[in-house]
């Protein structure tokens, strides 16, 4: 468990559990946090421009990438082939952009732009990227390209209230989006017909403790 980060970056508490998961940090100088479990047993965060490589077996804290002018990041995705996606929300002036970092930790800006950026994820066939903007409430959905750059913006779906938090594909490929503020998670019916996209909605097919909601 990582029980809290202070103002220099330093993780505490890290060799204090045999098991990661249970996220619980302060740290009001980057706000949001990340986090993603990478194959081969690690896992990695993400605050103030850092994103850390923790090794589950030996609790081994590294950076895996650097970049001083991001925001945060936020949320990552990962993509088939280990590519890393961050969204990067700046919460204070409501705008947002879009990292790709390579397996190799080299950080690309992919999406600039944007509304605050949060929750992201890749497609199971690796070809579509969705961003969601949490104050201006719209999902983006971005081809991704062999590089792993992004084409082809479309707006997938806008909501008329509240914000969204993270999101996730099953392995159909459907997009489920958690409502922040109204407790629920939207599934996005997703349909792909000849390089054209399409979303059907169910509003609120599941329901989420009101605790949840913070």
């Amino acid at each position: 468990m990582i029980r809290s980060v202070d103002q220099s970056n330093a993780l505490s508490g890290f060799e204090e559990a045999n098991l990661i998961g249970d996220w619980q940090w302060h740290y009001p100088e980057a706000g949001w946090e990340g986090t993603i479990t990478f194959s081969r047993g690690t896992t990695g965060i993400a605050f103030a421009g850092v994103v850390y490589k923790a090794d589950v077996k030996t609790k081994k804290v590294t950076v895996f990438a650097h970049e001083p002018t991001m925001n945060q990041p936020n949320d990552l995705a990962i993509a088939p082939d280990g590519t890393l996606y961050a969204s990067d929300p700046d919460w204070n002036k409501g705008t947002g952009q879009v990292w790709m970092i390579s397996t190799k930790g080299k950080v690309k800006r992919v999406a600039e732009k944007m509304g605050t950026t949060n929750g992201i994820e890749v497609s199971p066939d690796g070809k579509t990227l969705y961003v969601n903007e949490s104050v201006q409430r719209n999902v983006w959905a971005f081809r991704i390209q062999p590089d792993g750059s992004l084409s082809g913006k479309r707006l997938l779906k806008k909501f008329p209230d509240h914000g969204f938090d993270g999101m996730r594909c099953d392995v159909d490929g459907n997009l489920y989006v958690t409502r922040h503020g109204k407790g629920t998670v939207v599934v996005l019916l997703i349909i792909i017909n000849v390089g054209t996209w399409a979303a059907l909605v169910r509003a609120a097919m599941l329901f989420l403790p009101r605790r949840a909601e913070a």
